[in-house]
C-alpha cells in the first residue's frame, strides 16, 4: 500500500511515524501535503444490518482519532482493509 500511495503521489512518505503534536503514531504520512494515511483493519469497524444489508462503519474510536488529526490541521484518508482487497484504489482522485 505504501509502495502505490508513495508512486501516487510522487512524495517521501514515512511509515509507523510518531506525531507528537497527535500523541500517537500514524501508519503512512506525507510531511509535504499534511497528508495521513491509515489502513484500518477489522478492528477499526463495527458491522450492523440495515433492511438486509450488512454495513460496516468505523467505530467510536477510529471516528475520534480521524476528528482529532483534522482538528490539527491534517488532512486524513482513512484506508480499509476491504477497500484495498477489492481493487479499489481511486481514493486520491
Amino acid at each position: 500500500i505504501a509502495h502505490y500511495i508513495k508512486n501516487h503521489l510522487k512524495k517521501n512518505i514515512s511509515l509507523e511515524s510518531y506525531l507528537p503534536n497527535i500523541g500517537r503514531k500514524v501508519d503512512i504520512w506525507c510531511p509535504e501535503e499534511d497528508l495521513i494515511v491509515e489502513v484500518d483493519g477489522p478492528a477499526h469497524f463495527v458491522r450492523y444490518m440495515e433492511n438486509g444489508f450488512s454495513i460496516l462503519l468505523h467505530d467510536g474510536r477510529s471516528h475520534l482519532v480521524t476528528q482529532l488529526m483534522k482538528h490539527k490541521g491534517y488532512h486524513v484518508c482513512r484506508l480499509s482493509y476491504e477497500q484495498w482487497r477489492h481493487g479499489k484504489r481511486d481514493f486520491f482522485s
